[in-house]
C-alpha cells in the first residue's frame, strides 16, 4: 500500500512533526497489483467514514486515475483520466497535471 496526503494550509500551516491526527483534506493511493481490492474497496470506505473530502485512485501500469469528491457522506467520481492527458483534478484545480 503506497499512499499520499494533504491538508489545506489554511488548516495545517506548518510541517508537522510525529503522529498527524488532523484529517486529512485529501488522499491519493497508488494501487498494487495483488491488493487491488484492499487498495480501492477498504480504503475508500475507511477515508469515506472518516470524511476525508478528496480521494484519488492511481494505476500506474495503466497510467490510469480515477478522482472522488465526497458529497452528503458518499464519494462520487469526479473525473477519470487514462494514459497521457493534462487535466485540472479536484482539488487541484488550478495546477493542470
Amino acid at each position: 500500500m503506497t499512499w499520499l496526503a494533504g491538508w489545506r494550509k489554511e488548516r495545517m500551516p506548518r510541517q508537522p512533526r510525529g503522529m498527524v491526527e488532523l484529517r486529512p483534506d485529501w488522499v491519493c493511493e497508488i494501487v498494487s497489483p495483488g491488493h487491488e481490492r484492499k487498495d480501492t474497496l477498504i480504503l475508500l470506505l475507511l477515508l469515506q467514514r472518516h470524511r476525508v473530502p478528496f480521494y484519488w485512485l492511481i494505476w500506474p501500469e495503466d497510467r490510469s486515475l480515477i478522482a472522488y469528491r465526497l458529497e452528503d457522506g458518499r464519494y462520487h467520481i469526479v473525473a477519470t483520466f487514462c494514459g497521457a492527458t493534462q487535466a485540472s483534478i479536484p482539488p487541484f484545480d488550478d495546477i493542470p497535471f
